[in-house]
């Protein structure tokens, strides 16, 4: 059972950080729409998203293996 546990709390920081990502994605894009800041300012929202972007991404390819792995249990 402990196996399962384990796997199970995994499965779950992965859709946390899953989640996490996207809504700095989210937030980062709408902050660069603020007309207060600075346009260096912008550009380094949109920077910092466009990296952070990359990372809800590998996310998909990780559903498949969890996928694989929550069928053997």
């Amino acid at each position: 059972m402990a196996e399962y546990e384990i796997w199970k709390f995994l499965h779950i920081c992965m859709f946390v950080f899953w989640l996490g990502t996207d809504m700095g994605v989210m937030i980062c894009s709408k902050k660069s729409t603020d007309t207060t800041l600075s346009i260096p300012a912008r550009f380094q929202l949109l920077e910092i998203a466009l990296v952070i972007e990359l990372l809800p991404r590998v996310m998909w390819v990780w559903l498949c293996l969890w996928v694989s792995i929550s069928q053997n249990l």
